[in-house]
């Protein structure tokens, strides 16, 4: 009877760790910074939407949109944070806005992992934005790899692209930072976006070709234009 409790023990471990290794489900924490203020947001869907005044800033919006439920497996990541926001009659300190993709919606969960594509990767970073004053930087990062964009001035600012190309294993997490600095008082109607993307690298010929034919900021400024008002 010892025998049959320890086999039945044992197949039971082994479903368990199989459908553990199938869960795709998403998890967003969301930190806001300012002005020594720190506060953060959670969702356990692939979006999360918050509203909250902050320091120097009236009103934030944030969205944040993941496909990590449908795509955790498939080596291509996706982590969108838009940020719009309206400021107040001042001082205005500078705004961070940290996004994690996490295993749980949660303040320690760790961050979720996904499947990395075969061989190298391309890591991208855009920005784009809509406003009268200050300036952003995006950074997008992948198991501690790094693609930063800016700082650019949020006037006029067109869409901009920067990639970095890695080897992230079987695996990997992914962030995004979004950093306003400089924005006047009173404010409105402001916007930001940081898009970070994670897909395989194409065959080396066809990297080779799009490169050359490329400016290039860090390992490549890809594309810039105006973000639509």
């Amino acid at each position: 009877m010892n025998g049959l409790y320890r086999k039945l023990a044992a197949a039971a471990v082994v479903l368990a760790a199989l459908g553990a290794s199938n869960r795709a489900e998403a998890a967003l924490r969301l930190t806001l910074t300012s002005g020594g203020t720190t506060q953060q947001f959670f969702s356990n869907t692939d979006a999360l939407v918050a509203n909250t005044t902050i320091d120097g800033y009236t009103v934030v919006l944030n969205s944040v949109l993941t496909n990590f439920s449908t795509n955790a497996a498939q080596g291509i990541g996706t982590l969108i944070t838009s940020t719009n926001y309206t400021t107040g009659a001042g001082p205005i300190s500078d705004l961070t806005v940290f996004a994690e993709v996490v295993q749980t919606g949660t303040a320690g969960s760790a961050l979720a992992v996904f499947t990395a594509p075969a061989g190298p990767s391309f890591v991208q970073t855009n920005v784009t934005g809509n406003g009268s004053s200050g300036q952003v930087t995006g950074t997008t990062t992948a198991s501690g790899n790094n693609v930063t964009v800016g700082p650019l001035p949020i006037p006029g600012l067109v869409e901009t692209i920067n990639v970095g190309v890695f080897n992230l294993g079987a695996g990997y997490t992914l962030t995004n930072t979004t950093i306003l600095q400089g924005v006047a008082p009173n404010m409105t109607s402001q916007g930001v976006q940081v898009r970070s993307n994670v897909t395989a690298v194409p065959e080396p010929a066809t990297v080779a070709m799009a490169l050359s034919a490329l400016p290039l900021m860090g390992l490549g400024l890809l594309r810039r234009r105006r973000m639509a008002a």
